[in-house]
Formats: structure tokens, C-alpha cells, sequence
């Protein structure tokens, strides 16, 4: 007797339960596959950390950017410790909670979106009279991963940590950095070093070295402040790999700071 005739001679009630129970099966654990450890921890990250690096919703349901946006412009254009403390004290305890996961989720949650992170200023020209001017003519936020987070957090460390000018080896290094900001470094750095290993984090460093700055700019006699308009030549173009490795951030004894 073939399976068709078979479904045919059973009574409806029992073939119905029989539909319903499939429907559900087919719902969770194909459709839908069994919510993991990993769900939940990304899930935690998302609650606990809404608001402050996820967006939250606010006032007639629009939906809010987390502070991180105007905590990362402050320390963009302060580069200070008190102007870079609350971007970085974010991402210490992103990190920190990332760590606090089991291994087996860091790339899972390095995965999870973040929307209205990066903000884009929209610029339309306006003519007036003889004159041209840029005006702000909208706002666009890219969603990113956990991961550009953290990477981008990373790249901002090291080139203030770095300066105008290449740093020797030893504790200039760490510039103006102090124990609060070399934390805050070596928690994000582990995440990157958990989720890509040795390798791939000497290959994110490799990605920045071209933006270290190479030599000092040159210094008015007179006020002693550095030339505004000098390009200095790229850390890259002056000095071999491993000595800037050994110059900037990504060469932190971590094992002291955490």
C-alpha cells in the first residue's frame, strides 16, 4: 500500500493533527532553525548595548543612532583623553562582552548589523549671486557589522596613539594614551586577534600602517606650531615593516593593561 493511500484511509482528525504537526516542524526547524547559544548571546549584546552602540527608537518611532556616532566625531576632532573617553569606554565594553561569550559565537556576533553607524553628510551646491556654496541637504547612516566596529575602533587607536610624528619604540608609543585607553585597546584587539588569529589581525595592522604618518611636519620657529598645509610622507614610504610594528600600538605588551 503506497504512503498516498495510506493518508487517504486515515480519519480526518488524525490526518489533520498529522498536517499541523508537520506545518510546525517545517516552521521550526526548517524555516526557522532552533534559536542557538549564539542567538542569545548576539540578542544580549543588541539589549544591553542598545541605545549606545545599536540604534534605539525614539520619538514617533524614528529610530535613533547609539552614541557611539557623536562619541566617535568627539574624539575624531578632540584627540584627548577626555575627548576620546566615552568612544572608547563603548568599545571596551563591546569588546569586553564579546570575550565574555563562548569562543565558538565571536565570529556570530562580529556578524551582527548595526544600523545608523557611519554618518554621511549629503552636500548640494547653492548659487548665490556670483558665489557658490555647499549646503547640507541630508543625513545618510551605513549599517555595519560588530566587526567594522571594532576594526575601525582599532585604526582610530593606533593613529592617535601615533601622532603627528613616528614615535620611537618603548612608551612613546602609547603617546598620550594612558592605562584607561590601552585597555580599552587590548580588549578590541583580542576580539580581532579571537575571530581572525595572528595572521589575520598582522593583516588588518598592515591595512593602517599606510596611514601612520612617516615624518614630523615642520615647525614655525616662531609659534612652534606644526606646518597645517604639510603632506608628510606615509610611515610606509620611510620606515620597513616591523619597525613600524614596533612603533605603534598594535605592539602593546597587552598582557599589562587588560
Amino acid at each position: 500500500m503506497d504512503l498516498e493511500k495510506q493518508l487517504q484511509e486515515l480519519p480526518k482528525p488524525v490526518l489533520a493533527a498529522l498536517v499541523i504537526g508537520v506545518t510546525i516542524f517545517v516552521l521550526m526547524f526548517v524555516v526557522q532553525p532552533p534559536h542557538t547559544i549564539c542567538d542569545a548571546q548576539a540578542e544580549n549584546i543588541r539589549k544591553n548595548h542598545e541605545g549606545i552602540l545599536f540604534p534605539r527608537k525614539g520619538e514617533k518611532k524614528r529610530t535613533m543612532p547609539g552614541r557611539i556616532q557623536q562619541a566617535m566625531e568627539s574624539c575624531r576632532f578632540g584627540n584627548s583623553s577626555g575627548a576620546c573617553y566615552e568612544y572608547f569606554d563603548i568599545l571596551r565594553r563591546a569588546a569586553v562582552a564579546v570575550k565574555n561569550s563562548p569562543t565558538e559565537c565571536t565570529k556570530v556576533l562580529l556578524n551582527v548589523p548595526i544600523e545608523k553607524y557611519a554618518k554621511t553628510e549629503e552636500l548640494v551646491e547653492v548659487r548665490d549671486g556670483k558665489k557658490t556654496r555647499d549646503e547640507l541637504a541630508g543625513v545618510v547612516y551605513q549599517q555595519v557589522t560588530l566587526e567594522q566596529v571594532f576594526l575601525d575602533g582599532m585604526e582610530t587607536m593606533a593613529r592617535k596613539a601615533w601622532g603627528e610624528s613616528p614615535p620611537e619604540p618603548g612608551a612613546q608609543k602609547f603617546g598620550w594614551f594612558q592605562e584607561s585607553e590601552l585597555n580599552a585597546f587590548c580588549h578590541v584587539r583580542d576580539v580581532i586577534l579571537r575571530a581572525k588569529g595572528r595572521e589575520g589581525l598582522m593583516a588588518e595592522a598592515r591595512k593602517v600602517y599606510p596611514k601612520l604618518p612617516g615624518e614630523a611636519p615642520p615647525r614655525d620657529p616662531a609659534t612652534g606650531v606644526g606646518s597645517k598645509t604639510f603632506i608628510p610622507k606615509r610611515a610606509t614610504q620611510v620606515y620597513a615593516e616591523k619597525l613600524i610594528f614596533e612603533r605603534s600600538l598594535f605592539s602593546a605588551p597587552c598582557d599589562f593593561f587588560r
